[in-house]
């Protein structure tokens, strides 16, 4: 399986390069997002005709597939055209007419989520028990289980795999309109080295302690570069680039912050050491 996924996050990484080297200011919103679609596009075509060709070994490669891989990338161009039109349909009708909008288009996110109410469950649930159903050609197709999907495009993957593309896109969707209904002003900004705060991140995801352990990496990261105003990019390409740090220790960041942590705790012990002493002293 290490050759999929290191073809996959090789192309990924590529897409990351390239959305990152388009200019930003100069273009119209649809000649921004015609660009980005045009790049997203061509790296699932890439992957798609690589997938086509391969053979997989066993049902793990298949599933993790149409289950993680295809998922991820399709998300992006999902939620690049739904940020799009909910821009472009914008009233100007003030305030309160922008609200009205933006939560009526809450409404239509939850809409859909409750048509495939089971299925979006075993997605945030992380399950796994109905994996060959789902995510593989295995799987018997009359079976009532599986969603019934309008959509086009599932040549390249099954009905599920496209769902969780869709759940994966509506989640960064939510969190963009909620972003828009609160009016959101940047409180913080993050002004040391990305590396760092990706370093952090991955830390507390592995964690568990944000949502009890349950927010998708994906989501995690797209939320934390929105509240400090940095692009953070995709989460796995940033993890390698930790893994493959040579100069430094992989955990270079929080080694330091453990170390700045205790240099400050031992000051404090020996100012309040001192303390004791002048006072015992009398003076």
């Amino acid at each position: 399986m290490s050759n999929i996924r290191d073809f996959f996050e090789r192309e990924v990484s590529v897409l990351d390069t390239e959305l990152r080297k388009l200019p930003q200011s100069g273009l119209t919103p649809l000649e921004h997002l015609r660009e980005e679609l045009y790049l997203i596009r061509a790296c699932q075509q890439r992957v798609q005709e690589f997938f086509m060709a391969y053979a997989f070994n066993d049902e793990s490669e298949e599933i993790d597939y149409h289950k993680f891989r295809y998922p991820q990338l399709r998300a992006l161009h999902i939620f690049r055209v739904e940020v799009y039109l909910i821009r472009k349909d914008l009233p100007p009708l003030g305030k309160a007419g922008k609200k009205a909008y933006y939560l009526e288009q809450l409404q239509l996110l939850f809409s859909y989520i409750r048509r495939y109410e089971f299925l979006y469950s075993y997605y945030k649930l992380k399950a796994d028990d109905l994996d060959i159903l789902l995510f593989t050609d295995k799987g018997n197709r009359q079976s009532l289980l599986l969603p019934v999907l309008a959509d086009a495009e599932l040549s390249h993957t099954t009905e599920t795999g496209y769902l969780f593309a869709r759940f994966m896109a509506y989640e960064m969707l939510f969190g963009y309109i909620v972003g828009q209904l609160e009016n959101r002003k940047r409180p913080f900004t993050w002004t040391g080295e990305t590396v760092n705060l990706i370093e952090v991140l991955h830390g507390i995801h592995l964690n568990g302690q944000v949502n009890n352990g349950e927010v998708g990496i994906v989501e995690w990261f797209a939320g934390m570069g929105e509240f400090f105003g940095v692009e953070l990019g995709i989460p796995k390409k940033g993890f390698d680039a930790l893994k493959k740090r040579k100069k430094l220790s992989k955990t270079h960041f929080t080694d330091r912050m453990r170390d700045r942590l205790n240099e400050r705790m031992d000051e404090e012990d020996d100012w309040e050491r001192e303390k004791r002493l002048k006072n015992k002293a009398g003076f």
